[in-house]
């Protein structure tokens, strides 16, 4: 910075955070990436910024520098409204847009001066009519008999007027070149692959774009990539309040649960059937999208796509398994219609809220039957039919109030019902209206016969149904006192 005509004027000003404080965090990386934050134009209030790199005292834009020379010294710069000399001590942001600015808690300045003088790296902040460089000073704690180093900053006020601000790091080590040179990847505004993938009104704060590879994006939290522990379906550059919520306090990493709730809102936002078709897809990779969780108060903004897309990928039968029934499950697959297991909970209910039927909602149990007449069974048909009686007698002492009825054919709304071989109604208030329907093909095996009634007789008796612990406990005790008897008859 040039001087103007008046003196210039030195204060040295103290913070009360120590050189130690959040060592492990912040690092070379840390550094540059919060220092360039800084200069972003929606932190700066600019239009536009740059990184330059000096050589043989000849400013270069740092993607195009000479590899060949070395960097005297690196410059953050930006055109903007600039800001007071007291925020690289004083623990208070004033940044107050918080759709597009990085900063939240006032750390950001202290914390990279503190990890440069930790580091060994030269640095500088300037902007208005100051530049300031961080210094530690020494206070000793009597009760503890050890001295800590506190955070200073040295001011220098006088230059004349600058446009925006600037850091510099004098003298850059190898390591700190190699996270400025970083950017070129992990700062979405020198990603030019990308804007011409962007999924275009996807929701009015955030961006989406298309990897080059489907279950290979990456996420972008004002503007900065960071990298996640699961693969992401799509690239996001994430902003506003969901952004402050992503990151942790030290901006190091993110808040996976909080980025799943954050998915959510642009997964339910999809419109596009070939996006949709590959989330919905079992066979497709595991990616962060597929595990947002979804409530019924959610808004799904295009469930016509859902509906389009998962019928094109399962076909016109296709509906959503009931999880923990696969007797129900495969009743529906019997019926000719095309069962979807694995989806993931969220998607699931997406495709629910959409309009997707579960087979719970479409199995029909509300059958229509073709009843044989008893005497115009054959006799050996007969002998097995009169079986019932005596299982009767074994299972329950007594006789089971229901009428045992064969049919040769039964039919529901879609057809003929093909996927049973005994049903029974049992939910009437008259017990003696209670009914078993056994298929006729099972009279032609006694044993087949006395499964499926046995089977059948049980529900009847317990009035549950399969998956229940009350059927569980009837089915148990039914097979005890069946071992029982025929071990009193062999005794």
């Amino acid at each position: 910075m040039s001087e103007n005509n008046s003196n210039l004027e030195t204060k040295l000003l103290e913070t009360w955070s120590t050189l130690d404080y959040r060592a492990d965090r912040w690092g070379p990386e840390r550094i540059v990436f919060d220092a360039i934050s800084n200069h972003f134009p929606e932190d700066c209030g600019g239009t536009a910024y740059q990184i330059i790199f000096v050589q043989d005292g000849e400013y270069l834009d740092f993607q195009q520098y000479d590899q060949s020379k070395p960097i005297d010294t690196i410059f953050f710069r930006d055109n903007g409204a600039g800001y007071d000399y007291i925020h690289t001590v004083l623990q208070y942001s004033n940044k107050a847009d918080r759709e597009t600015q990085t900063g939240r808690f006032g750390e950001g300045l202290k914390l990279i001066s503190a990890a440069a003088l930790r580091h060994d790296v030269e640095i500088e902040f300037a902007s208005q009519n100051w530049a300031a460089q961080p210094f530690s000073k020494k206070l000793f704690l009597p009760s503890e008999n050890k001295e800590v180093n506190l955070l200073c900053q040295k001011v220098i006020i006088g230059y004349e007027q600058l446009q925006g601000s600037y850091t510099c790091i004098q003298n850059p080590s190898q390591e700190i070149i190699e996270q400025v040179l970083s950017f070129q990847e992990h700062i979405i505004d020198f990603r030019e692959d990308l804007p011409g993938r962007e999924v275009q009104d996807l929701h009015p704060q955030h961006r989406v774009f298309l990897p080059e590879q489907y279950f290979s994006g990456e996420l972008f939290v004002k503007k900065i990539k960071y990298f996640l522990q699961k693969p992401l379906y799509l690239t996001y550059q994430i902003n506003g309040s969901d952004a402050d919520s992503l990151l942790s306090p030290d901006r190091d990493h993110v808040l996976e649960h909080h980025l799943r709730l954050t998915l959510r809102k642009l997964v339910l936002r999809l419109k596009d059937t070939d996006l949709i078709t590959s989330l919905l897809d079992t066979t497709t990779p595991e990616c962060l999208e597929k595990n947002i969780s979804v409530s019924k108060s959610d808004k799904i903004y295009y469930p016509e796509q859902w509906r389009k897309a998962f019928y094109d990928l399962y076909g016109p039968k296709a509906v959503l398994a009931e999880r923990g029934n696969p007797l129900l499950n495969e009743d529906a697959t019997t019926q000719g219609f095309a069962v979807v297991k694995g989806l993931p909970t969220g998607i699931e209910e997406i495709l629910h809220h959409s309009g997707i039927k579960k087979v719970s909602e479409v199995s029909s149990r509300k059958l229509k039957y073709e009843i044989l007449d008893p005497a115009r069974l054959t006799d050996q048909q007969r002998s097995i039919y009169d079986l019932h009686k005596a299982v009767d007698e074994v299972l329950f002492d007594t006789p089971l109030p229901a009428e045992v009825h064969i049919f040769s054919r039964a039919f529901d709304e879609h057809g003929e019902a093909t996927w049973f071989r005994g049903m029974s109604e049992y939910g009437l208030k008259d017990k003696k209206k209670s009914r078993i329907y056994i298929k006729a093909n099972e009279l032609q095996d006694p044993q087949s016969f006395l499964e499926t009634y046995a089977h059948e007789a049980v529900h009847v008796y317990t009035k549950a149904v399969d998956l229940t612990t009350e059927f569980e406990e009837g089915l148990t005790k039914a097979i005890g006192k069946v071992l029982e008897a025929y071990l009193t008859s062999k005794s």
